[in-house]
């Protein structure tokens, strides 16, 4: 149950981001979801989200300075 509570509350954030969810959908999900949920995954895929593309800077910069030295 909580497993697939989170799960749904995911697709909520994960959809969220992308800015695509239908007027029904959102209300149909914010009559049966937890705001905290929905915060809180929507902190934790912000944090990954910004790891992600640190890292991805940090490679990509690593790379080109290693070719000019």
């Amino acid at each position: 149950m909580i497993i697939k509570q989170f799960l749904g509350t995911l697709k909520i954030v994960l959809w969220g981001f992308l800015g695509i969810r239908k007027k029904f959908d959102c209300q149909k999900d914010a009559t049966k979801t937890s705001y905290s949920y929905i915060i809180l995954i929507g902190i934790i895929c912000c944090i990954c989200l910004v790891l992600l593309l640190v890292t991805l800077a940090n490679l990509a910069t690593y790379n080109y300075c290693n070719r000019i030295a």
